[in-house]
C-alpha cells in the first residue's frame, strides 16, 4: 500500500510540474500585412496566449483610407 501511495503521490507533482510548465508559456505574436491590389493598406497583429482558463488569442489592426 505505502509503494502505491508513493506512486501516487510522484505521478501528481508530475502532472503539477508539467501544468505549471504550459502556463509559464510567453506569448507568441505574428503580424500580417494587408494588401489590396498589390498595395499595403494596413496591419494586423494576432498574439496567441495561454492562461489558466486556456488559450486566448488577441488581436488589433489598422488600415488606411
Amino acid at each position: 500500500m505505502a509503494r502505491l501511495l508513493r506512486h501516487l503521490i510522484v505521478a501528481i507533482l508530475a502532472g503539477t510540474t508539467l501544468n505549471a510548465q504550459a502556463a509559464q508559456t510567453p506569448p507568441q505574436t505574428a503580424t500580417f500585412n494587408i494588401t489590396v491590389r498589390g498595395q499595403r493598406t494596413g496591419q494586423e497583429t494576432v498574439t496567441l496566449s495561454r492562461t489558466d482558463n486556456g488559450w486566448l488569442i488577441s488581436a488589433s489592426g489598422s488600415q488606411q483610407g
